[in-house]
């Protein structure tokens, strides 16, 4: 119905001399643009002679914006999160590991080790603890991103806003890697911190 509509309207056009339609002008503007930027520029062409009105969609700008905004927060969210679970966890596995060795410590404290020389095994175990830790949190990105590509793409479509899902470069993956192994160290030096303070009476 749409397209016999469309096809009668140019028939009909057709028979005129002179289109009676006023002139209209389709303009995309760059995303960088704010809405405050958007707005003094209707203002401008609107002060245009030859310019009757300037309709700009915000609608879908400020909705965009706003999910936009969302995804950001839930994002910061979810990585403060994901970094307290990983300091924990490291923590507590790292506790186990000493409470395992806590004789043996016992011994090293009286043979004369040094508290850096008891901490340092388990601050390495800390280190291959993140590593592995930012390897696997790389692999659920890399599945999120995959499994997430065709519903993001068919929503920012219907804006006809192009997305394409790129994989990890380096420079990410090596950010990844040394916040990983930094959250590592972090959650063994508590954990040593602590047992080794609530057993100083023992080991020293």
């Amino acid at each position: 119905a749409a397209s016999a509509d469309s096809s009668s309207l140019t028939s009909a056009l057709g028979t005129l001399s002179v289109n009676p339609l006023p002139a209209s002008l389709q303009v995309s503007i760059s995303d960088q643009f704010s809405t405050k930027q958007l707005t003094r520029l209707r203002q401008q062409l609107l002060q245009e002679a030859s310019v009757d009105d300037v309709v700009i969609e915000f609608t879908w700008l400020q909705r965009l914006k706003s999910l936009t905004q969302l995804i950001e927060r839930l994002g910061l969210i979810l990585g403060g999160l994901f970094a307290l679970g990983a300091v924990l966890v490291t923590s507590a596995s790292v506790r186990l590991a000493i409470e395992a060795r806590l004789e043996e410590l016992r011994v090293l404290s009286l043979v004369g080790a040094t508290r850096a020389q008891i901490r340092r095994p388990f601050v390495y175990f800390g280190v291959f603890y993140g590593l592995g830790g930012a390897i696997v949190a790389a692999m659920l990105l890399a599945i999120t991103l995959i499994a997430i590509e065709a519903p993001l793409t068919d929503l920012l479509g219907s804006y006809d806003i192009p997305v394409q899902v790129r994989g990890f470069d380096l420079s990410f993956l090596g950010t990844l890697l040394v916040v990983g192994v930094t959250l590592g160290v972090i959650g063994a030096l508590l954990a040593v911190r602590q047992r080794i303070r609530g057993a100083q009476e023992t080991l020293y």
